[in-house]
């Protein structure tokens, strides 16, 4: 009878050291999934922005936010001044200026030969100081002409930059932008735009989801559920 004691006794010892066993080994299991997990999403992440060449883009707000938000425009597209005029503010109001997000701009000059001389103006500008490549950004949807003209030709940028941009060597710009010297940036937009499959403009993405609408209750969702998803990974 003693004997049989002692067995059970040691018999449960051994099955609670073994249960103890299997309760770390799994907590340990768990705790390398979800650390892989926060690893990975931040590498998809870094990968995305190195696949858009984002380091090289003119930013507004905080490149190192959670949330990257990326746009392809054309200068002379209305739906583009559109979407600048009523709901990129909401977006800078609600995310970027509370440092939630970081917003891109990138060139997909597709419409006309005057689209990718704006677009090299802007690249120039840029070049110089990215607050004045903003500035241009600005005057570019401000001053929009009919999608059918030519109007965002030579003599049209170079006026813009003698009245609106006095601090730019003025015939450095002209020489440059005769000699299409930035056009290689611009195309490097065009071929991350062609790799991520933009069919139009604009076209958004956020943190390298191609967003299916622009309006702002569609990229709010998105925007929310990527802040979330950080949320819950910082946590685990």
């Amino acid at each position: 009878m003693k004997r049989n004691r002692v067995f059970f006794i040691t018999l449960a010892a051994a099955v609670i050291l073994v249960g103890v066993f299997i309760l770390g080994m799994t907590s340990w299991e768990k705790k390398k999934t979800d650390d892989q997990q926060v690893a990975t999403a931040t590498l998809a992440l870094d990968t995305v922005t190195a696949q858009m060449n984002l380091s090289q883009q003119p930013v507004k707000g905080d490149r190192k936010a959670s949330v990257q938000i990326v746009e392809f425009g054309d200068y002379k597209c209305p739906s583009c001044k559109v979407w600048t005029d009523t709901i990129y503010p909401l977006l800078e109001r609600d995310y970027v200026k509370t440092g939630k997000a970081a917003f891109y701009y990138m060139n997909d000059p597709f419409l006309a030969p005057d689209s990718t001389l704006a677009a090299l103006a802007g690249e120039y500008l840029h070049k110089q100081d990215e607050g004045l490549f903003w500035r241009y950004h600005e005057l570019m949807n401000e001053k929009q002409g009919a999608k059918k003209e030519a109007w965002a030709n030579e003599t049209f940028l170079i006026q813009l930059m003698e009245e609106h941009f006095p601090e730019v060597d003025q015939s450095d710009f002209q020489s440059k932008l005769q000699a299409k010297e930035f056009e290689s940036m611009v195309n490097a937009d065009i071929e991350v735009a062609r790799k991520f499959e933009v069919g139009g403009t604009p076209t958004i993405f956020i943190n390298g989801k191609m967003a299916p609408d622009g309006d702002y209750e569609s990229l709010k969702a998105m925007i929310e559920a990527e802040l979330q998803a950080t949320t819950d990974e910082s946590t685990k």
